[in-house]
């Protein structure tokens, strides 16, 4: 099993938004932070601990990898 953990960053509310839609019985994360940069280290840190839980509890079995996959908006073009 391949576990995908998403990251979008929301340039209107300034939050970065983990989604493990992957782990059954965890909803996407919303994450706010004084910059993107520490918004998306809390968003890391708390999918991480998602997925250790799911581990743990037997939530999700087999697996072979996690890949972090991170959007960020593209500035506007003038």
């Amino acid at each position: 099993m391949t576990l995908d953990i998403y990251f979008e960053y929301e340039a209107e509310t300034q939050r970065w938004i983990a989604d493990l839609a992957g782990i059954p019985a965890t909803a996407p994360i919303h994450v706010y932070g004084p910059t993107p940069e520490l918004a998306a280290s809390h968003a890391k840190q708390a999918a991480l601990q998602a997925l250790v839980w799911a581990l743990e509890t037997g939530e999700i079995k087999d697996l072979d990898a996690v890949i972090f996959t991170i959007h960020s908006p593209k500035p506007a073009v003038a």
